[in-house]
């Protein structure tokens, strides 16, 4: 996903900048250093400026390192292909094994909440309880499929997070490699998998994990159709098509979530590909957020359609009223002021999630000195969802918890700041594309100079009453060698005739 840079850019980065500095003062205040050390606001604030250099410094320093070391790799789409099939493979291994330790040492399984649980049992007489907020009826309705297959045991709820946590875990990796390439989404999905909060998201049986599997959904298909956008000509109306199709989900997953207004985000990006005239950026933005409404609104005349109890006793209409006054109410109960919720977007304190965290937050951070190492930027559009993200959670707007994916968006921008570092200068790139190039025309003018004489032999016609061309190849008169002097006369000196005198008693 690569965007040229704009002025919008750069405030998005300068906006980042200080929202990195700002996290990581408050994992710091969380996790009580401030109270452990006693130091100063102003020390700390300083400290934080500083280690912010000395990242931008490493990302340098390896950077250079990877250039270097870039030049000796003569095939890079070799490379890249291997690296395509090989880090997926060792990831999904990796997780899985890590998994199947973790589930080991968790045994008997204990949930840690068992309120969805609870709604979702098979019981004689017992349906599931409608709610007006989507993602949860959505949940409660699998987990409900999933014990009436296993039964009413915990472990059918376990089985479901663990299929829905490899699904998400896919779906990350084919989205990222889309959108920014094979090392950033290794990175990412490597982060994402062995992060403490996604593991233990597996005995915890919420909506939080189904609901990132759908939204993974729509940023894998933002990415195809971001290519498709991009490949596809610009009278085509497969595009808009698409666009329209997208929509509709990205409509689905706001009725779910209020969250899922992020994705519309990414939707935004293929409206922008291919330098597109405003005209057709008027165009693709309208066609998609037709999409959004028509998807929005249809997902809420299904869901009064097909509750238990719709409000409005069998009226449409009525129905539709009672269930945006629900969805209204439901949203304007959980606002609060800003900063009540920010806490809940950092994961648990623990020593080991700590680190990994700041270490996410410093690979990150790689994308600020990154952006000024290279012409075009593939990072606004992630850092814009983690900051809406932010907002949203802060205010309370959404029904989920923000953990997850706060992390997830964390593991994002991971990848896409450690790939910054793996790509080749500008400059170095531009000289092996050259070279390629001139290559590739060396190669194409021996070709044509070496297949031009039999063409025109061929196409030569002989005139009227001449022999025609002999197809056959003629034997080469063989070169024969030739003697020579050793020593070579001047032609000054190639006198014979010698003047005698008269009185010479020698001559004859």
């Amino acid at each position: 996903m690569n965007i040229g840079k704009k002025i919008v850019s750069y405030i998005i980065l300068a906006l980042f900048t200080l929202f990195c500095g700002f996290v990581i003062f408050c994992t710091l205040e969380e996790a009580g250093f401030t109270r452990m050390f006693g130091w100063p606001l102003p020390a700390l604030v300083g400290g934080i400026c500083m280690y912010l250099l000395i990242t931008a410094a490493v990302y340098q320093a390896l950077q250079t390192l990877f250039r270097e070391a870039g030049r000796h790799i003569k095939n890079r789409k070799r490379l890249e292909t291997v690296l395509a099939v090989v880090l997926p493979v060792l990831t999904i291994l990796g997780v899985a094994v890590y998994l199947v330790f973790y589930l080991m040492n968790h045994i008997p399984i204990a949930l840690q909440d068992d309120t969805f649980y609870s709604l979702a049992l098979v019981r004689t007489g017992n349906d599931i309880t409608y709610s007006v907020h989507g993602a949860t009826r959505l949940y409660v309705c699998l987990l409900h499929g999933m014990l009436l297959v296993f039964g009413n045991t915990p472990f059918a709820g376990v089985v479901l997070q663990i299929i829905l946590f490899f699904v998400c875990f896919i779906l990350l990796y084919t989205g990222m490699q889309a959108h920014a390439g094979v090392i950033s989404a290794a990175v990412a999905t490597a982060a994402f998998g062995f992060f403490s909060i996604s593991t233990e998201s597996i005995f915890l049986l919420a909506p939080e994990l189904s609901y990132l599997a759908l939204y993974l959904l729509g940023f894998c298909m933002t990415g195809v159709l971001y290519r498709k956008t991009c490949r596809s000509d610009k009278g085509s109306i497969i595009p808009y098509v698409l666009l329209f199709l997208a929509g509709l989900y990205a409509g689905f997953l706001v009725y779910l979530d209020l969250i899922g207004v992020c994705l519309y985000l990414f939707l935004a990006v293929c409206h922008v590909a291919g330098n597109r005239k405003i005209k057709q950026i008027f165009l693709t933005n309208l066609t998609a957020l037709s999409g959004g409404i028509c998807g929005f609104f249809l997902s809420a005349y299904v869901s009064v359609l097909f509750a238990d109890n719709p409000a409005g006793g069998g009226n449409f209409a009525a129905g539709l009223s009672a269930f945006a006054e629900k969805v209204v109410s439901f949203y304007l109960a959980k606002i609060s002021l800003p900063g009540n919720g920010i806490l809940q977007l950092f994961p648990p304190y623990d020593p080991a999630s700590f680190v990994v965290f700041l270490l996410l937050v410093s690979l990150s951070f790689f994308i600020v000195p990154a952006f000024f190492m290279h012409r075009e930027t593939q990072s606004s559009i992630f850092i814009l969802q983690l900051l809406l993200l932010y907002g949203l959670s802060c205010l309370g707007l959404t029904g989920l918890q923000g953990q997850m994916r706060g992390i997830l968006c964390w593991c994002m921008l991971a990848g896409i700041g450690i790939s910054g570092t793996f790509c080749l200068s500008e400059k170095l790139s531009a000289e092996k594309e050259s070279e390629d190039i001139e290559m590739k025309d060396l190669d194409q003018t021996v070709i044509n100079e070496k297949k031009k004489p039999a063409k025109a032999q061929e196409q030569e016609k002989p005139a009227p009453g001449k022999p025609l061309h002999n197809p056959l190849p003629v034997p080469t008169r063989k070169s024969r060698p030739q003697a020579d002097f050793a020593f070579q006369v001047a032609d000054d000196d190639m006198k014979f005739d010698v003047e005698t005198a008269d009185d010479d008693e020698f001559d004859f």
